[in-house]
């Protein structure tokens, strides 16, 4: 059964998935956690990032989950892929803009509790400015065939394991997040937060987001397909059931009220 590894320090939350095809790495946000990673391959699971990572994932195009991919990169294997949304591609090359973002005071209540000063420099030091919105001509210094960019259709293999991509829109236009039908461990970058004041124990859907109705109207659709008894969010600590299996989807407590009423409440 596949396990989750969350490394903390950076502003946004990196996790470790170490399952039977090896490891995948989703959002090393920083310099920091991308050696933070490197450290765990090699001193926890005992095996050198060369040879256990296979897949590197981001949930969306911002620097906060993409600044460590090169820094990552340089210490895997030739043929490890990054999994990002087809967006991507357009953003890179400079085709299309990043996601116009609304409500920034939310996004620095965020940041008042998780921007952190007790931790290494590194784990504020980035690949490259890219991922900042409206500096799109920055490109993430990674070679495109490293990628592996995936469609909008919903609910489709990413080649770990039995780890599914979920497409989460709302918080950006190229949002993802990835979900494991084994152990309903759903990682979700900042779809869904867990950040101080805890107003909701299973979290809250991020305010601070390019479309407030698209991103309940994603979590609605989550809602009627997939049971998730594990959340990893982008930014706060993990909901995980004690019993799961025995209770409602966690996703069904996500902003303290029915998910039908808070749907209503965006679309007015």
């Amino acid at each position: 059964m596949d396990t989750i590894h969350a490394i903390t320090q950076g502003f946004a939350n990196t996790y470790v998935v170490n399952g039977r095809d090896g490891v995948m790495v989703v959002d090393p946000g920083s310099r920091g956690a991308a050696l933070a990673v490197v450290d765990y391959c090699t001193n926890v699971l005992g095996v050198p990032p060369q040879e256990s990572i296979k897949l590197i994932a981001m949930t969306h195009y911002h620097i906060d989950h993409i600044g460590g991919i090169a820094t990552l990169l340089e210490h895997c294997a030739p043929d490890t892929v990054v999994v990002a949304s087809e967006y991507v591609r357009d953003y890179m090359a400079g085709k299309r803009k990043l996601s116009a973002m609304h409500n920034w005071t939310s996004c620095l209540q965020t940041a008042s509790c998780c921007l952190r000063i007790d931790v290494p420099p590194v784990f504020h030091s980035y690949d490259s400015l890219a991922g900042v919105p409206g500096l799109e001509k920055l490109c993430i210094p990674v070679a495109q065939d490293r990628f592996q960019f995936s469609g909008i259709r919903f609910s489709s293999s990413i080649g770990f394991g039995d780890w599914l991509l979920l497409p989460t829109p709302g918080h950006t236009e190229d949002s993802i997040s990835f979900f494991d039908p084994a152990t309903k461990s759903f990682i979700c970058g900042d779809f869904i937060l867990n950040v101080e004041p805890v107003l909701f124990p299973d979290g809250m859907i991020n305010d601070f987001c390019s479309d407030h109705a698209l991103i309940w109207e994603s979590l609605k659709r989550l809602v009627d397909s997939v049971y998730v008894a594990a959340l990893y969010p982008g930014h706060g600590a993990a909901v995980v059931m004690q019993h799961p299996g025995s209770g409602k989807s966690i996703l069904l407590g996500v902003g303290g009220t029915s998910i039908s009423s808070q749907i209503e409440m965006a679309l007015m």
